[in-house]
C-alpha cells in the first residue's frame, strides 16, 4: 500500500499485518484521485478522511495539495499507523496540515466544527460488512448534514450496494455510483430535497 500520487507517490505506508483492515487498493484510489482532480476539490481543500484505518486517502490527499487533511480513527493500533504514516508523508513535501483524531467517526461531527471549521471532502472507507448501516446513521443526522455544509461526500461501499438500501426522506442525493479500479464509491452530495437515487 502506497501513495499513488503528488509530492510523496510512491511513499508506502505502514500497515496492519493480517486482515485486521482492508485499505482501498493503489489501483481504485489512482482512479478515485482522478476523478476528484478532474472536479477540482483536492486542490487546497480542506478533507476528512473517516474510519482512516492507515490514513492512505486522507495522505493520499494531502500528497495531492489538500491544504489540512483530518484523520479520524477509533482503533488505538491503527491510530498509531496513522501517526507514523502521516509523518513519512509529511517529510516528503506534503504541506497540508495533517490532524490525526483518535475517536469514533459515527460521532466525529461533533468534535469537528470547532477544529477543521469548513470543509471541502468528506472521504469513508468503512469496513464493508458495517458500511450500510454507518452510511444510512450518517445520512439520517440532522447534525451531520449541518456540519457537512456543501461538502462533497464519497463512501466505499460493497458492489452489492443497492439503492433501496440508502435511507428515504434525507438531505443527501446521490450523484453517481462509480466502479473504479475494482472498488465501488458513491459520490453523494446535500440537497434541499433528497430525491436522487444511485
Amino acid at each position: 500500500m502506497r501513495i499513488t500520487g503528488g509530492v510523496a507517490a510512491g511513499i508506502v505506508l505502514d500497515a496492519p499485518k493480517g486482515r485486521a483492515a482492508r485499505p482501498t487498493a493503489d489501483r481504485a484510489k489512482e482512479a478515485l484521485f482522478a476523478s476528484l482532480a478532474a472536479a477540482r476539490v483536492i486542490e487546497n481543500a480542506t478533507v476528512v478522511d473517516l474510519f482512516a484505518g492507515t490514513g492512505a486517502l486522507g495522505l493520499d490527499a494531502a500528497s495531492r495539495g489538500a491544504a489540512r487533511v483530518f484523520l479520524v480513527e477509533r482503533s488505538g493500533h491503527h491510530a498509531e499507523l496513522v501517526l507514523r504514516n502521516a509523518a513519512k508523508v509529511a517529510k516528503a513535501g506534503a504541506r497540508a496540515e495533517i490532524v490525526a483524531l483518535k475517536g469514533d467517526a459515527l460521532t466525529a461531527h461533533r468534535r469537528l466544527p470547532a477544529i477543521a471549521g469548513k470543509i471541502d471532502l468528506i472521504l469513508a472507507d468503512p469496513p464493508y460488512a458495517d458500511s450500510k448501516r454507518h452510511l444510512s446513521r450518517l445520512l439520517k443526522s440532522a447534525d451531520f448534514a449541518e456540519w457537512a455544509g456543501n461538502a462533497s461526500l464519497v463512501w466505499e461501499i460493497p458492489e452489492d450496494f443497492k439503492a433501496e438500501d440508502l435511507p428515504e426522506n434525507t438531505r443527501w442525493n446521490v450523484d453517481k455510483r462509480v466502479k473504479l479500479g475494482g472498488a465501488c464509491f458513491l459520490w453523494i452530495s446535500r440537497t434541499e430535497l433528497a430525491d436522487g437515487g444511485v
